[in-house]
């Protein structure tokens, strides 16, 4: 994030997932200014023993959010900051990567600070986004931000949940002594049946 610039005085953080929110904590405390900044960090359930409570009485502002991801305006949220936006996570599941993608993309509105040449564009508000994706055989089609481009390809929703069931192959646990056929997901002995997910 430093090396992006991502760390810069005056932005506005959003932790999506942020459970107890210690990846804020640590993300303020690598910054050499923070006074300026806001941390907005999201999550749909309560934790306990929370990182925000180190932020009460000094720094930057640490505001908690409680809502499910797929529910919140950003635009709404930040109708009276003109900062820039960062978004991140450590650990964001499946759909929720998707949710929070389009939250950033979505939501927020151009920035209404004049360009300098009056026929470009207004720039987007969302400065960057740094998301430690997981889970993703717990994408779901409905949310997923790339179809149109999966669609270009002629994948479909049927596809798209084989996809999403393949991607937990590399993590299943098959040992080393298994045999080529068993690790496709083939019965033993029977290579020429179709893989289980097919």
């Amino acid at each position: 994030m430093e090396k992006l610039a991502l760390l810069e005085n005056g932005i506005c953080f959003v932790e999506f997932g942020a459970g107890k929110g210690q990846m804020s904590h640590w993300v303020q405390q690598a910054m050499q200014h923070s006074e300026e900044s806001q941390f907005f960090l999201v999550d749909r359930g309560s934790n306990r023993y929370k990182y925000d409570s180190f932020h009460k009485e000094t720094g930057p502002v640490f505001q908690r959010i409680k809502v499910d991801i797929a529910h919140l305006h950003l635009g709404k949220l930040l109708a009276f900051s003109n900062q820039p936006v960062v978004g991140f996570s450590k650990h964001l599941c499946g759909a929720a990567t998707d949710l929070a993608l389009s939250c950033l993309m979505e939501t927020l509105q151009p920035s209404s600070v004049a360009t300098t040449t009056t026929t470009s564009p207004s720039k987007h508000r969302c400065k960057g986004i740094a998301i430690a994706t997981c889970c993703h055989h717990r994408c779901s089609w409905s949310s997923f931000v790339g179809r149109s481009v999966f669609v270009g390809w002629g994948i479909g929703a049927r596809d798209f949940s084989l996809v999403c069931g393949m991607t937990s192959w590399a993590t299943c646990g098959w040992k080393d002594g298994a045999s080529e056929s068993n690790k496709a997901g083939l019965p033993a002995g029977d290579e020429t049946t179709t893989p289980q997910y097919a």
